[in-house]
């Protein structure tokens, strides 16, 4: 899953359920920055 790097917020939130930050990307259709996330299931 991907959310706003600037969202540091939401990036701990889900740090905290498991998540880990896996990478980073710039979209095409947006003007910043994600923080790429994944989780094992």
């Amino acid at each position: 899953m991907a959310t706003l790097e600037g969202a540091t917020r939401l990036v701990a939130m889900y740090t905290k359920t498991g998540f880990r930050i896996v990478g980073y990307d710039n979209w095409i259709v947006t003007n910043y920055r994600s923080v790429i996330m994944s989780k094992t299931l």
